[in-house]
């Protein structure tokens, strides 16, 4: 017998048989087993994971108000990475909100952008997995109690560690499928963002080219300023100014009377 998703009970049955075959009593009645099979409609299980890589002005605000955002939406951060190189300063994080929330808690993060490269939303349906599981799930815990059963009635030692250790092994597949139906309802019931945001300081601290009249401006402004300093300089060095003009006076005077003296000579 096969339920709608493909599941074999035979091997359940066969697990039954197998252990009848234990002369716990000379006349074991059969196991009154009920198999789950599925036949409501269920509700839709989905996943949804967002991916988000965006540029911002300035990191360290963006991060201050994402942190916010996040408090608001009583979300809460798996994994927190900050890099910083030469080029850019960038954040990783991994954030967990409730799947009702997603949308609106992703448009409050990307108004913090300043150009968004990526963003995406990937919606994972987990739904027949989700009923296969509930329907093995109730399957085995039937087997395991017929085992039980079993087991009460077993009175001898070899009996009683094949029974036990059926039932171990059918504990761990029932313990397995629980665990798995625990995830798939924690990342149904949360959805993740894997946000990545940057900073471009490579770009941002290289000026931009002036135009021609620009360049004239500057030019004069500069001139201008290079005037102001040299005029203070001066004013700085007066002594010796006044040393080198007095210098030249007398040099100047000197050279002119030996002049005068060769002409009337």
């Amino acid at each position: 017998m096969k339920s709608e998703l493909g599941y074999s009970e035979e091997a359940d049955y066969e697990m039954i048989e197998d252990a009848l075959e234990i002369p716990v009593t000379e006349q074991a009645p059969p196991p009154d087993v009920r198999f789950a099979s599925q036949t409501e409609p269920v509700e839709r299980k989905v996943i949804k994971t967002a991916n988000v890589n965006m540029q911002v002005e300035n990191l360290d605000s963006a991060k201050a108000n994402i942190d916010q955002i996040i408090k608001r939406y009583n979300a809460y951060v798996s994994t927190d990475n900050r890099t910083n190189n030469t080029y850019k300063l960038s954040l990783d994080m991994t954030i967990r909100v409730q799947q009702d929330q997603l949308d609106d808690m992703l448009k409050k993060i990307l108004s913090q952008a300043s150009f968004v490269y990526t963003n995406n939303i990937n919606a994972q349906d987990v739904t027949e997995e989700f009923v296969d599981l509930e329907i093995r799930l109730k399957n085995k815990r039937a087997v395991e109690e017929q085992y039980r059963k079993l087991l009460q009635k077993a009175n001898k030692v070899e009996d009683i560690l094949k029974v036990e250790n059926e039932l171990r092994m059918i504990r761990e597949e029932i313990e397995s499928k629980e665990g798995r139906l625990k995830y798939l309802n924690s990342q149904v019931r949360m959805s993740t963002i894997h946000l990545t945001a940057f900073q471009d300081i490579y770009h941002a601290s290289q000026a931009p080219s002036k135009g021609f009249w620009l360049k004239i401006a500057d030019g004069f402004s500069g001139g201008w300023y290079l005037l102001q300093e040299i005029i203070i300089g001066l004013i700085y060095t007066w002594p010796v100014t006044l040393v080198i003009l007095l210098v030249i006076f007398l040099l100047r005077k000197r050279f002119k009377n030996l002049r005068l003296k060769r002409n009337r000579g």
